[in-house]
């Protein structure tokens, strides 16, 4: 199946910094979309020691062009020394929002 783009995740621990890297991010044209989902809890492990934290998780629509440079642009904003960027393929999807998500990012 070819990948017509994808839903890239990261987390940070506070509500204006999730709202400042949705921001900063869309209007760089580096994705279509960011949402700010706030309230999730993650358990992990640091240095050693489970880790509990709450935090807030964007979900940036991004096309499959655009994927490399928008990883880049999150890492080096990131707060966190680590941060979590997981970027999951979309194989399918509307056509009508695939057309959206392109014209956004692609002529800039």
């Amino acid at each position: 199946m070819a990948i017509a783009g994808y839903v890239v995740h990261t987390t940070v621990d506070e509500e204006e910094k999730a709202y400042s890297l949705a921001q900063h991010l869309v209007e760089r044209r580096l994705c279509a979309c960011a949402q700010v989902i706030p309230g999730i809890t993650s358990f992990y492990l640091w240095k050693g020691e489970l880790e509990q934290a709450g935090e807030f998780l964007l979900m940036l629509k991004a096309n499959a062009s655009k994927l490399n440079d928008l990883m880049a642009e999150i890492k080096s904003v990131h707060p966190y020394d680590v941060p979590e960027i997981i970027a999951n393929p979309i194989t399918e999807v509307d056509r009508e929002y695939l057309n959206w998500m392109n014209e956004t990012v692609l002529d800039f």
